[in-house]
């Protein structure tokens, strides 16, 4: 099977519910911290009690004549009391991070070709270890006004004899404009998308091992990271409102001009039922952000293409009952898009398991191709569902709290403009469906001896469209232990 390069925060994601009692910060912390409380020695005024009017003071009696002798100064008045002492730190630091050690089982996972017989070709069975997620994390605020954070990260450090370097993932400053209202927040950051884009990194505190494909598997939907975002909450009797508005050069452009904007709307009532969408448009032309040949793109433009021009949107909700919960999100990218007939072309010559189905649709089904042969203009539609369900139960003791949460979770892919080989650009599992649709069905469980630790395990049975062959599938066993670390707060 092809290694899935995964990562994990935040970041719905398929769908990743947040368990219930989970108390993790978030890869990107939420706008929630409350004005400082006024210091103890500054009590606010208090208004005096109302009485009935009553008559004139009495004058205050003279002072006894010999009480300062004459020719002699008044003493000085007592000096003002002293202003009471602000004791609001100028910082505040946390320096936290995650890190997620991953096993994984496939077996005889098919390929998108076929034997001459017609029936599925399949690769032979794989058992595979990883780090998909490590994390270096800070935040704080500056004169309880301003908020900063970073997220520092190494994904795939699994190679014993490679050192991986750190990344930037997101480095910003926030700034509050009208309290949790209305807040301007610049640099690189996670966008909010769905539920689960801005906390996939913090690994312990969502079910489910694999991570949505749409969102950070080798196709994703769009880039997980801007520029710059608007946001802000308001109250609405026992719920919130949320929303954010995003925009950023977040995909190449051939003049790095074009500004993609996103918006994300939800409402929360009593933390017990949650609705929301989300949407994104490249409103331009845009254009591959990596070469063919190099792996997977960070954004929604397929490599093979010349330009691409489209948009995400779609819905998302969640449903908590004390310690049941069931979450389900979809999206939908139509993409208008150009195919470079010289990147087709080496595709065909060089991607590995590149089957009839994908020869046929870019037009490059003779033994040696042309340019001209290249079926250039495509439109396509590129569509995702998830739903997941899981009860949490408490299996310690007060002392020692623990949990238990078993889940099930469907998630459903189809993007007919995929290839199977991940080193040029290919989906991976989706790919491997010679007309791009797969489905997954999981069954697993969380363990959690402490809220900072978990042990996932889940078995998967994955099951692709082979056209004329009907649907096949392969069995998948995932193991996962993550943990939450923290050197200090101030």
């Amino acid at each position: 099977m092809k290694k899935k390069n995964l990562m994990i925060a935040a970041y719905t994601g398929g769908l990743l519910c947040v368990l219930p009692t989970a108390s993790f910060a978030q890869s990107e912390p939420a706008n929630d911290t409350a004005p400082p409380a006024p210091p103890a020695s500054a009590p606010a005024p208090t208004a005096a009690p109302e009485t009935a009017p009553t008559s004139a003071p009495a004058p205050a009696p003279a002072p006894a004549a010999d009480a300062t002798p004459a020719g002699t100064a008044m003493p000085p008045p007592p000096p003002e009391p002293a202003p009471a002492a602000d004791d609001t730190p100028m910082f505040t630091a946390r320096l936290y991070g995650f890190i997620e050690s991953q096993g994984s089982f496939t077996g005889n996972e098919p390929t998108g070709n076929t034997n001459a017989d017609g029936t599925p070709t399949r690769a032979g069975k794989e058992v595979d270890l990883a780090i998909p997620s490590f994390h270096i994390m800070a935040q704080g605020t500056i004169a309880s006004r301003f908020r900063y954070y970073f997220n520092l990260a190494a994904p795939d450090s699994d190679k014993p004899t490679f050192d991986t370097a750190l990344g930037i993932r997101n480095a910003w400053l926030e700034a509050s404009i009208f309290g949790d209202y209305l807040n301007i927040r610049m640099g690189k950051m996670y966008r909010r998308f769905g539920q689960y884009n801005e906390i996939l990194d913090t690994v312990p505190s969502f079910i489910g091992v694999e991570t949505p494909v749409w969102l950070s598997g080798n196709r994703p939907m769009l880039t997980r990271t801007t520029n710059m975002m608007i946001h802000g909450r308001a109250p609405i009797g026992d719920g919130t409102l949320q929303y954010s508005v995003t925009a950023g050069k977040d995909e190449e452009s051939a003049a790095d001009d074009v500004w993609t904007p996103g918006i994300d709307l939800n409402f929360d009532w009593n933390s017990m039922f949650l609705i929301g969408t989300s949407a994104y448009t490249t409103l331009g032309t845009v254009v591959p952000d990596n070469a063919i040949g190099t792996g997977s793109p960070a954004g929604g433009v397929a490599p093979w293409m010349q330009q691409d021009r489209y948009s995400v949107f779609g819905g998302y909700g969640k449903l908590s009952l004390g310690s049941f919960f069931v979450g389900t999100e979809f999206w939908i990218s139509p993409h208008d898009a150009t195919r470079d007939p010289a990147k087709v072309i080496t595709l065909s010559q060089n991607a590995a398991d590149f089957s009839a189905e994908n020869r046929a649709r870019m037009g490059v089904t003779a033994a040696n191709p042309t340019p001209d042969q290249v079926i250039k203009d495509v439109k396509y539609t590129y569509t995702t569902f998830d739903i997941r369900a899981g009860y949490t139960f408490d299996i310690g003791t007060e002392a020692k709290p623990m949990e238990l949460t078993p889940f099930v979770d469907v998630d459903y892919v189809r993007n007919r403009e995929s290839i199977s080989d991940v080193a040029y650009g290919g989906d991976g599992q989706p790919g491997e469906s010679p007309r791009g649709i797969m489905m997954h069905y999981r069954l697993g469980a969380v363990w959690k001896p402490v809220q900072q630790v978990a042990l996932k395990g889940e078995g998967a049975y994955a099951i692709y469209d082979y056209g004329t062959q009907g649907f096949v599938g392969d069995p998948e066993l995932w193991l996962s232990l993550s943990y939450q670390w923290e050197l200090f707060r101030k």
